[in-house]
């Protein structure tokens, strides 16, 4: 029984992180994005894109939070790095070149 048993038993979801890391919280001037720009102070939380992403491994930046002054985003997040926009558009170099797929065509799989 042990070594089958214990071979598929599941296994129970693990509550500790794999990496123990301090939160990345940054205050940027000015407050920008993909379809953004503004003249106010964002907050932004960095860590990366989860495996079954298909931006795995990537940086990810979470828009939290803006406020009108510097004053105020600090008071708001004590932690936070103040630092410039560091807005960067994701790499899509790894993803296949061709049209998405037609989900109007019969003849495609999806």
């Amino acid at each position: 029984m042990g070594y089958y048993h214990n071979r598929y038993r599941p296994r129970r979801p693990s509550s500790a992180p794999k990496r123990l890391q301090r939160e990345d919280v940054r205050i940027e001037f000015p407050s920008r994005g993909a379809t953004y720009c503004d003249q106010r102070f964002g907050v932004y939380r960095y860590d990366e894109y989860p495996r079954g992403s298909v931006l795995a491994g990537q940086m990810r930046r979470s828009f939290l939070d803006s406020f009108e002054t510097l004053e105020e985003a600090k008071a708001a997040y004590p932690g936070a790095d103040v630092a410039g926009c560091g807005y960067a558009p994701p790499d899509l170099s790894h993803l296949p070149d061709g049209p998405d797929c037609d989900p109007l065509d019969p003849m495609e799989d999806f």
